[in-house]
């Protein structure tokens, strides 16, 4: 998406066609800092993806939320990481 022209525009679109019809977008496969930022800059609600964690084991999850944030996510630029997870509610979310 980073590097596509086109894919950013159909990604923007879909994103401002969910949201004219009041739904939330939920982006998948994130695995890049530049694809979060692009994300981010279309106002995507949320978004997972490896860039975050690769898939756990229902145990590993478990674990994760009782460490309360205290993990490594695969960052590529650490400059963001800190204010972009939000712990409430035991719900890890991307803030965009």
């Amino acid at each position: 998406m980073a590097s596509s022209k086109y894919d950013q525009v159909i990604v923007s679109s879909l994103i401002h066609l969910a949201h004219s019809l009041g739904l939330k977008v939920v982006a998948e496969g994130v695995e890049h800092m530049t694809e979060l930022d692009i994300l981010s800059d279309y106002q995507c609600d949320e978004v997972q993806g490896y860039l975050f964690s690769r898939p756990l084991t229902v145990k590993d999850f478990e674990d994760l939320l009782a460490s309360e944030g205290d993990f490594d996510c695969n960052f590529e630029d650490h400059r963001t990481a800190p204010d972009m997870l939000d712990w409430s509610g035991k719900e890890l979310h991307a803030l965009l």
